[in-house]
């Protein structure tokens, strides 16, 4: 991981995509490699201010930027994706758990949790794919 960030700061000096130099480049890098993960902007900007004050928008900013450096993962092309759900019980609330799996290689695709069942949050949920 750490040859991945330093590749990322060698990219981000040579493109010049980040224009003023007020917070560390390591650390716009960070920020935004944290809401591209998968962290919502506030609790990347929370993560962040144990190292240097960030604020969500500033993190939005970090990832607009960061995203013309970083390569776009290539789609890969499926025949056919499995997809089930089952229930499961949370103290009295009923949790459905959606899974989608490639059927020729058994690679879990997604896996996601909505609170109920109907056509709508089936449809979101296939239109990953």
């Amino acid at each position: 991981m750490q040859g991945f960030i330093e590749e990322l700061i060698e990219r981000a000096k040579r493109s010049k995509v980040f224009k003023r130099n007020k917070k560390s480049l390591e650390v716009k890098i960070l920020a935004g490699l944290l809401y591209f993960f998968g962290l919502s902007l506030r609790r990347a900007s929370l993560f962040m201010s144990l190292f240097e004050e960030v604020s969500h928008e500033s993190v939005r900013k970090y990832y607009h930027r960061l995203k013309y450096i970083l390569k776009q993962p290539r789609k890969k092309g499926r025949k056919f994706i499995a997809v089930d759900e089952t229930i499961i019980r949370v103290g009295e609330r009923r949790v459905f758990v959606w899974a989608a799996i490639d059927v020729e290689t058994r690679e879990c695709l997604a896996i996601w949790v909505s609170m109920s069942r109907h056509q709508f949050i089936v449809s979101e949920f296939i239109r990953w794919f």
